[in-house]
């Protein structure tokens, strides 16, 4: 759904620029007054101003060329031509529908300036840009008033008693829960998605380790060097270590089968372990696994496990084995000890 705005990282909800005639001008564009370059995206989000009075696209100036008013009836010297330029973004949850704040304001007469002691709640920063008009017609900022100091229109000629000043304060959008790509976010209350959420750079890994000649078993900290995927970089194939990127729950699953020194069955009445292992308390402890008995040589008895860690930012995981866990060939995969592990939330 489109806005009028900034996008969600900007500062405000348009931009003004403004042009004093030198004469003979028919076209604006590049450098305002104040040196800011004339930008806009889309002709219908703008406003023209001539001397307050505004104009109408398409009879009083054209926009076909990129960021420049055209077509204008030729400017006298010191015409002040003002163009406010309304950006467009999209986002799935605005916290406010109001972009604006309106007072008025009756002149006992005398008065040079408006502010707080004048409308009690008047707020906004200083050289900011808002709309004033008296009696109806459109001020000029710069000319007929001025925002230098906050929550203060200034540089206003004297008003007569009973003039009318209208104040209009545009607000930025306020985006309590908002996530950009540039910087991150956080949702503050639960959000609902109808479509497909997808999560490319989610840290994840899984792989194997295979023998390079014929089948074996492996002992201590298991490499899984055959890798499918490793998102991230986080699991290193050389020494075994996971290292957490980012606090979180992560799922994790080994699969395998214990086997002898050698990768034939192992012995019976073996005992046999294999656990996730956790330096979150400053040395490595077992987290998760299984413990096998292995009650008959006839068997590979299985060594598969799986859960959920709450780990911290560069904490170590890895996968170590007491006594063997088989390792087939390559041409075997399926037999290989597999291990994975995803940030799950």
């Amino acid at each position: 759904m489109p806005y009028i705005g900034k996008s969600p990282t900007g500062s405000g909800v348009r931009q003004r620029f403004h042009f004093t005639a030198a004469g003979g001008e028919t076209s604006l564009s590049g450098a305002d007054d104040n040196s800011k370059t004339l930008k806009f995206t889309d002709g219908e989000f703008l406003d023209v101003y001539l001397n307050g009075v505004l104009l109408v696209q398409g009879t009083d100036y054209g926009v076909g060329t990129t960021n420049t008013i055209s077509s204008l009836a030729a400017l006298s010297a010191g015409d002040i031509v003002e163009i406010i330029v309304y950006d467009i973004f999209n986002v799935a949850k605005i916290n406010s529908e109001a972009i604006r704040a309106r007072h008025y304001y009756t002149a006992t007469g005398s008065e040079t300036s408006i502010g707080t002691a004048q409308i009690a709640g008047l707020s906004f920063a200083a050289n900011a840009d808002i709309d004033v008009s008296l009696n109806g017609v459109t001020l000029v900022a710069g000319t007929d008033y001025n925002t230098t100091t906050a929550n203060t229109v200034g540089g206003l000629s004297a008003l007569s008693a009973g003039n009318v000043v209208e104040i209009v304060i545009y607000e930025k959008f306020q985006l309590a829960d908002t996530v950009s790509k540039a910087s991150g976010g956080t949702f503050n209350g639960p959000v609902t998605f109808n479509g497909q959420i997808l999560t490319p750079a989610r840290p994840a890994f899984s792989g194997i380790k295979v023998a390079s000649s014929s089948n074996t078993g492996a002992t201590g900290d298991i490499v899984f060097d055959t890798v499918s995927f490793n998102i991230g970089s986080h699991y290193n194939t050389s020494s075994g270590v996971f290292v957490v990127p980012v606090t979180g729950i992560y799922r994790f699953y080994f699969a395998g089968f214990f086997s002898a020194s050698d990768g034939t069955r192992a012995p019976a009445n073996q005992s046999n372990t294999i656990n996730l292992m956790t330096n979150a308390s400053g040395s490595f402890v077992a987290y998760a696994g299984t413990t096998q008995n292995c009650t008959s040589s006839a068997l590979y008895s299985s060594a598969s496990f799986s859960g959920l860690i709450q780990a911290t930012a560069n904490e170590q995981l890895k996968i170590t084995a007491s006594n063997h866990i088989f390792v087939a060939v390559a041409g075997s995969p399926e037999f290989a000890p597999r291990f994975s592990i995803e940030l799950a939330g």
